[in-house]
């Protein structure tokens, strides 16, 4: 199957200036992803709709010529993207934060559409982790993300998990507070059909119980 990362199709665009979506296999058209740029809330609030049509189509590579892309326009791109392997009924992988309610709909879209979804969940227990590994990544040379966007995008994220489970055949949870020498997460619990809860371990941490054993 494909697997669409935001933050690596971010990356590849702003090194090649270009991004190889035929590579993907995915039956696309230049009018069919200017019109999702102009048509994109996401772009919309940020004051970027217009630059879908700075985009250009050479022998199947998305060209992006005097646009300054950045992690909006990687979004966009993606959810373009799932939504063309969903209409063709394509295998494929996305990764995702899953702050936003929009992530959640689509995998319950991606069921009405006959797909079997697959959930595999990581967190942490505290956002100020999360903090640290982004710091930690920007010295390396990665991208920055804001850090109140960071807190926010935690807590929403799990206040989703339940919801997201519900429309998973099934679920797998993980946490990820300690750098394991073996970079291994604890692998916490499998869920069936969003109800069947299996625990895998008996070390149960607060972010877990709260947001999965309370309400399952």
């Amino acid at each position: 199957g494909v697997y669409l990362n935001p933050d690596e199709i971010e990356s590849s665009i702003r090194r090649d200036n270009t991004l190889d979506i035929d590579s993907l296999d995915v039956d696309w058209s230049l009018p069919e992803i200017q019109s999702f740029f102009a048509e994109s809330g996401v772009l919309r609030n940020a004051a970027l709709a217009e630059d879908g049509g700075k985009l250009i189509s050479v022998d199947g590579m998305l060209v992006f010529d005097g646009i300054e892309v950045g992690s909006y326009h990687a979004s966009v791109i993606v959810e373009f993207l799932r939504r063309k392997l969903l209409e063709q009924r394509r295998s494929f992988t996305f990764e995702s934060v899953m702050s936003h309610p929009a992530k959640v709909r689509f995998l319950e879209d991606a069921q009405a559409a006959g797909y079997r979804t697959y959930l595999y969940y990581v967190a942490t227990d505290d956002p100020d982790i999360n903090i640290s590994r982004v710091r930690n990544r920007v010295a390396l040379g990665g991208h920055a993300v804001p850090e109140g966007k960071i807190f926010s995008r935690y807590y929403r994220s799990l206040e989703l998990l339940m919801v997201a489970i519900k429309r998973s055949h099934r679920a797998y949870i993980f946490d990820n507070s300690t750098d394991n020498a073996d970079g291994c997460h604890t692998w916490l619990a499998e869920v069936t059909d969003g109800a069947r809860l299996e625990l895998k371990t008996d070390r149960i941490p607060d972010w877990f119980k709260q947001a999965v054993l309370d309400k399952i």
